[in-house]
């Protein structure tokens, strides 16, 4: 689920790592996957958190997953540069006029 090129539900049989469950899904999508917060909801109801990038960057093991798991990718937060320019643009204006 998420951002993932494929996102669909995918059973496994067997133990996998995060690497290979994101292959089924068709990997993830590079400019909007947020590798350092990957929700893992385990069949047992609980919850684990993986950053994926760190374990892959620092060669850590990399979080498994077993069959009956839920992976959640979270969207990347993205800054619009735009939005943020034209709001401080007029609330500059509006300052520089009240002087």
């Amino acid at each position: 689920m998420g951002e993932v090129v494929t996102p669909d539900r995918y059973v496994i049989k067997k133990l996998i790592d995060l690497t290979e469950a994101c292959a089924l899904a068709g990997g993830w999508s590079p400019k909007t996957a947020n590798l350092k917060r990957l929700n893992i909801f385990r069949a047992d109801a609980s919850q684990e958190l993986a950053d994926l990038l760190q374990q892959i960057e620092t060669n850590q093991p990399i979080s498994k997953v077993y069959p009956g798991d839920r992976i959640y990718m979270p969207e990347r937060l993205r800054v619009n540069w735009s939005a943020i320019l034209t709001v401080t643009t007029i609330a500059t204006s509006i300052y520089n006029m009240a002087k």
